[in-house]
């Protein structure tokens, strides 16, 4: 591939042309794929290799532009953005590229991404909890909100650390009053006898409450 002619932007953007072809290359995708900028001038013949790698940075830098839209719109994780992508055509070379960078300038954030769904997941069992209508919310807990986080490919770490983020104590007892009352419309009836709350208490720790702050809301 011969470059007719580059002109490289303040941004970081490099606009190439060859032959018909025009395509925009971020230099920092170009290095990272352990090419030299010096490369990029006008006349300079580029080799087979060469050739591929720029189209892949090419790519990278489309890539990059697209899910900076996607995220714009709302907070997801790496995983889904990087399926999105790739299922749009992009190489998964050049996805991985943008999405490091994505991450590296605070646009891509598991973290964020897991303490938002959380918190939209906690209002939705809240208002589940306190309407009389049957819904198809379910009652959560912590074991119920990790499982659901890591089913999403969000780490461990970070799952644990968003839960731990958004369920401070008041929140923990809201949540918790919450799936009392979702378990009891759902399951028992709300009627109290003593194999129904047999029942409650054990679908309550299976959602990751412990049996001392579960009694404590039930004396409450």
């Amino acid at each position: 591939m011969r470059l007719d002619s580059v002109e490289t932007g303040a941004s970081g953007l490099t606009k190439i042309v060859s032959g018909e072809i025009a395509i925009f290359v971020r230099n920092e995708f170009w290095a990272r794929l352990g090419r030299l900028t010096s490369r990029l001038l006008s006349g300079v013949e580029l080799d087979e290799d060469e050739s591929i790698d720029l189209v892949v940075a090419a790519k990278a830098t489309e890539a990059e532009a697209r899910g900076a839209s996607l995220l714009g719109r709302a907070e997801q994780p790496r995983f889904l953005l990087r399926a999105k992508l790739v299922d749009r055509g992009y190489p998964a070379m050049a996805v991985d590229l943008a999405l490091d960078r994505l991450e590296a300038e605070g646009f891509l954030s598991d973290r964020r991404y897991a303490e938002a769904w959380v918190r939209s997941r906690v209002e939705r069992a809240v208002r589940a909890g306190n309407s009389s209508r049957s819904g198809t919310a379910r009652a959560e807990g912590p074991s119920s909100l990790f499982l659901s986080l890591r089913a999403r490919s969000v780490s461990e770490t970070e799952a644990k650390a968003a839960i731990a983020s958004v369920l401070d104590d008041e929140t923990r007892r809201t949540l918790l009053a919450a799936a009392i009352a979702r378990i009891s419309a759902q399951t028992i009836g709300g009627h109290g006898g003593r194999g129904e709350g047999d029942s409650l208490f054990g679908a309550l720790r299976e959602l990751g409450w412990k049996g001392e702050d579960i009694r404590e809301a039930l004396a409450d």
